[in-house]
């Protein structure tokens, strides 16, 4: 009788084992806590989402951490880095194993187990640059409201609770107008509610307009204080229409660019219906298992270039 062989199939099977061993080995599945999960189920989903918090804070970077929790925000998901690290590796384990289940690629599952801990930043990158675009036509208009208000009664806290009610319906600038007003009534300092205001939207004019309200809360007199503050909205006026500009020109290539990927799957069903034995090669012989791994990988890496280059906010 021969030696078992390991085929692909197998193999596959023990590296998501190993990685999913991997992830949790350190984790408290010992004896201990096999006796705390039948003693309490709920109190170990916390348990065990604490050391998973614990953990990525010990094995990451402080400012990695902070940048992908910053892009959750400004994605309108306040997610923590342990919780998005959790979702990653879901969705790389869930990925593989549908591709091998629906395909049978053992190929496309390995690279799907990698590709899948990108996904999740994807789909926040592209909700992200979508909120920011909106959020940078409603933010000159809040800029402008908040300005004439603080001027006229001389309380900046006062003048954005009063503006907030200007935007309701406006997402998605009224849902971080309630976040800012929520931190004011837990007694935050307006300046610091500014700058995460300014940190979620992702706006440097909004930023820089906190900026001058702090050095024109300073200034005694009220044309100084006029002129300062003003000129942070000239500026993000100037910008927004530079950038519209830009966008104009950017839309084309950004379009096709997503034509020219939409193309490949489309071409490629189109072999399944019209050329006989074209559906075999790429399913079942290793060549064409091969190349359609490749495919997808490359078409992945342009749609990740699209996403975070060309179609990006542009700075």
């Amino acid at each position: 009788m021969g030696e078992p062989i390991l085929t692909p199939a197998i193999i596959i099977i023990l590296f998501i084992a190993l990685t999913v061993f991997n992830i949790f080995s350190k984790t408290d599945f010992s004896e201990s806590f096999r006796k705390n999960q039948a003693k309490d189920m709920g109190s170990n989903g916390n348990s065990f989402m604490r050391k998973l918090e614990k953990r990525t804070i010990e094995k990451t970077k402080y400012s990695k951490r902070n940048k992908i929790e910053t892009q959750c925000k400004q994605a309108g998901f306040p997610l923590k880095y342990y919780q998005y690290y959790l979702l990653t590796i879901i969705s790389a384990i869930g990925l593989a194993l549908l591709t091998f289940v629906a395909i049978g690629n053992e190929y496309l599952a390995v690279e799907f187990l990698f590709v899948g801990r990108i996904i999740p930043m994807q789909v926040i990158t592209i909700i992200r640059n979508k909120r920011i675009e909106k959020l940078e036509q409603q933010i000159g208009p809040f800029l402008d409201m908040s300005i004439k208000r603080y001027l006229s009664t001389k309380d900046f806290e006062k003048a954005l609770r009063l503006t907030k009610g200007e935007f309701k319906g406006m997402e998605p600038l009224f849902t971080e107008l309630k976040l800012a007003i929520a931190e004011l009534d837990s007694k935050t300092p307006v300046t610091e509610v500014m700058d995460n205001l300014a940190l979620r939207c992702n706006n440097k004019y909004l930023e820089r307009f906190s900026d001058y309200y702090k050095i024109a809360s300073s200034i005694g007199t009220q044309e100084a204080r006029e002129n300062l503050l003003t000129q942070a909205y000239l500026q993000y006026e100037e910008d927004r229409s530079l950038k519209q500009m830009l966008k104009k020109e950017l839309s084309e290539p950004v379009r096709d660019s997503y034509i020219m990927v939409i193309s490949v799957p489309l071409f490629a069903s189109f072999g399944f219906i019209a050329m006989d034995g074209y559906g075999d090669f790429l399913l079942n012989q290793l060549t064409g298992k091969l190349m359609l791994a490749g495919v997808v990988g490359v078409i992945i890496a342009i749609i990740w270039f699209i996403n975070n280059k060309i179609g990006g906010p542009i700075k």
